[in-house]
């Protein structure tokens, strides 16, 4: 009898390379497939939050664009609607708006003086006047403080 032949080693180990290098080929394409369908979903994904923002920006500027026709149709309306004189009688009384205003600023700015004894005395004779009956000769001789 004879043997039957066994395949050398290196050829073994070429069939086993190959084998392992066609397996590798396949694991690496079938990652890339799912890269790729990966990437595809994310783009989809993306596009749609694109467009969503998108339509988002889109109201939001119509309202603001309705807000400013309207508030142009408004002045518009009151432009046409003021002569001149009551442009002028406006601005007057804004003008004198704007001077009370720097006045009692400047009122508020100035420190505030204490009250003198005098006036002291004739606000609190006034006060017990009219809420208890006192009359002025009620105090005469006594001291304020």
């Amino acid at each position: 009898m004879t043997k039957p032949e066994q395949p050398s080693k290196e050829k073994v180990l070429e069939k086993i390379s190959v084998q392992l290098a066609r397996d590798l080929e396949a694991k690496v394409a079938q990652e890339d497939q799912i890269i790729r369908e990966q990437a595809k979903r994310d783009s989809e994904i993306a596009r749609i939050h694109a467009e969503r923002e998108f339509e988002i920006m889109i109201t939001e500027l119509d309202r603001s664009n309705e807000m400013v026709e309207k508030y142009l149709s408004e002045y518009e309306q009151a432009k046409a609607g003021l002569s001149h004189d009551e442009k002028v009688e406006l601005i007057d009384v804004l003008l004198i708006y704007q001077r009370h205003v720097a006045q009692i600023k400047k009122c508020q700015a100035q420190p505030n003086k204490p009250a003198t004894k005098t006036k002291r005395r004739n606000f609190y004779i006034a006060i017990l006047r009219s809420n208890a009956g006192w009359k002025a000769k009620d105090f005469k001789g006594m001291t304020f403080e």
